[in-house]
């Protein structure tokens, strides 16, 4: 079985690596990260991250006691190899979706119109059970259009 977690496939720009602040964390390789508003140390995403809330994907492991982290920042013109929750079929490109977690998307076979909705699918890696598909992040500005 592949290996959870994303691998970024393609950049359109420059591929940017940042250290970040974290706290309490396990981190494996390819989790994915938030950061919200007013915050200044990074969380695992989960299926309540948004779309506007900026993120990166670890490039190294961590532990409770590290506070350090490198990563790349995600922005919208790059493709992600990511791991689902689901068998990814062709079916399911264009749809939106949520995170299930760090480490996965929730490929359920409906499209997200929700704000959770953080990527979108654009094909299927490999055999369909191997449960991989390529995304595209979208937004990731940082700008939460919620805000007053």
């Amino acid at each position: 079985m592949a290996s959870r977690g994303a691998k970024l496939v393609k950049d359109s720009g420059i591929t940017e690596t940042i250290e970040v602040l974290i706290s309490g964390l396990t981190v494996a390789v390819g989790d994915i990260l938030e950061l919200d508003v007013g915050s200044t140390t990074w969380t695992l995403a989960s299926s309540a991250t948004e779309t506007w809330q900026k993120k990166i994907v670890a490039t190294q492991s961590r532990d409770t006691n590290d506070t350090l982290l490198v990563g790349i920042k995600v922005t919208e013109g790059q493709s992600w190899d990511i791991s689902c929750a689901n068998a990814s079929s062709a079916d399911d490109n264009g749809d939106s979706m949520v995170l299930t977690d760090e480490d996965a998307i929730n490929n359920s076979g409906t499209n997200s119109a929700g704000k959770e909705a953080v990527v979108i699918q654009l094909a299927p890696i490999g055999a369909t059970t191997e449960n991989r598909a390529l995304f595209r992040f979208m937004d990731c500005s940082g700008y939460n259009p919620d805000a007053s």
